[in-house]
């Protein structure tokens, strides 16, 4: 049993019975201001998530789905989205500073990585 937790409350937003994060269902689950920094949620499955305000740093988001999902004012310093699908999210205000992506990494429509510099 994994509990995900608010990053400032400690109050557990989420529980997901598993041992390990990596393709869960937590397709819009409320888990703003969660903490999962240094997390492997390769291949979860975050459609329509609220991930607003997380801390989602160091994360390995490879081949993650976040389809329309909320990610503004998230920190996703130096996370890996290689392949993953961000089409439709909010990346408005997020941290995206040293983050990792590839050729496969599918961006919001007009989000261009190399004019954010990131």
């Amino acid at each position: 049993m994994i509990q995900i937790k608010h990053k400032k409350s400690g109050e557990v937003l989420r529980e997901v019975g598993a041992e390990t994060l990596e393709g869960v269902d937590l397709r819009g689950a409320r888990l703003g201001g969660a903490l999962l920094a240094n997390t492997s949620l390769r291949g979860a499955r975050l459609n329509g998530a609220d991930l607003s305000s997380a801390d989602l740093s160091c994360c390995d988001l490879r081949g993650a789905d976040l389809r329309g999902a909320q990610v503004q004012n998230a920190d996703l310093r130096a996370t890996d989205l290689r392949g993953a699908n961000l089409r439709g999210t909010d990346l408005r205000l997020a941290s995206l500073r040293f983050i990792r992506y590839d050729r496969h990494t599918r961006w919001p429509l007009f989000f261009n990585p190399k004019k954010e510099r990131i």
